[in-house]
Parts: C-alpha cells; structure tokens; sequence
C-alpha cells in the first residue's frame, strides 16, 4: 500500500495496515518519486498508478454557463454542478441543484460539456506535473 505522507502511514499502523511506500513530502509527486525509487529497486514490478480523476463545479451564473465558478458566482448562481470524470471519460459523479430556476437540458448539456473540458485540462496537468 501506498501512504501519502508518514503521518497517513502510520494512521493506517493503526488499523494494521502497512504501507509500503511512504514518500517524505505530503505531495502526489513526492508520492510517484517514492514508487518510482522503489520500482529502480525492484521492490514494485509492477505499475501501481493507473488511470487519473479529477473534479470541477460548472454553473449558470447570470444565464451563462460558467466553469469553476468563484465564491461570487457560486453563492448567487441559477445553477450549481459539480462533476467528477475519469481519464477515460466516464462520469463518477455529477450533482446538479437547481438554486435560481430549474435548468434545463440544454444548460445541462453545456454545462457537463464546459465540465469534460475542464477536467481534460486538469488530467493533462495532473500527467504532466508526474511525468506520466
């Protein structure tokens, strides 16, 4: 098992579960240096991270469909939604509260088209940033 920081390894001491890789820095690349070190050592054979998910909220603000809407927007939108995908572009979860007016299947659409989007972008950074 992998523990993203001691402090997480050792909560899950506690329940008897040992982590296997426990990087020094509380960071996700601090976490893959931990498994890529590990994998040069040939104590993991095999590739422990797969696949990436990411989140974003979407919204009507003022009737128009926005993307990571701030607090301003979010606190006085029509519409709140929030997404979460997965790299190969399934929906984990979408929630969607109508807090103006009831939305309507086109500014659903939008809205989950401006999420895609959104979430595309943060899985590329998210690649990126850990070299994958």
């Amino acid at each position: 098992m992998a523990s993203i920081g001691p402090v997480t390894a050792q909560a899950a001491t506690e329940y008897k579960i040992h982590s296997t890789v426990v990087p020094t820095h509380y960071t996700i690349p601090a976490l893959v240096d931990a498994i890529r070190s590990l994998q040069k050592k040939g104590e993991i054979t095999k590739e422990p991270l797969h696949g990436a998910v990411a989140a974003v909220s979407v919204g009507i603000y003022q009737g128009v469909p926005v993307l990571d809407l701030d607090y301003a927007e979010d606190s006085d939108c029509d519409t709140d939604m929030n997404v979460v995908m997965n790299d190969g572009g399934g929906f984990i979860e979408v929630q969607g509260t109508a807090e103006g007016h009831a939305f309507r299947r086109d500014e659903m659409d939008q809205m989950l088209a401006l999420a895609e989007k959104g979430i595309g972008e943060l899985v590329a950074a998210q690649r990126a940033a850990l070299a994958l």
